[in-house]
């Protein structure tokens, strides 16, 4: 199991952040991800409010 943040979310939303390549690999490689409850919205409003709308749908 892994415990992830919002951060690994936000770096895949994020074509331009240095570390997009490698969180999306883990995302899509690993099947004993955790995440807790507050991550997905945190993420979702990080991702609006830097990234703007558009990066946010193409993260759904």
């Amino acid at each position: 199991m892994l415990l992830i943040d919002t951060g690994i979310f936000v770096a895949v939303a994020d074509r331009d952040e240095p570390h997009h390549a490698g969180c999306a690999a883990l995302l899509r490689t690993r099947t004993d991800l955790t995440i807790t409850a507050t991550v997905i919205p945190e993420a979702a409003w990080l991702i609006e409010t830097r990234l703007g709308p558009a990066a946010e749908a193409r993260s759904r």
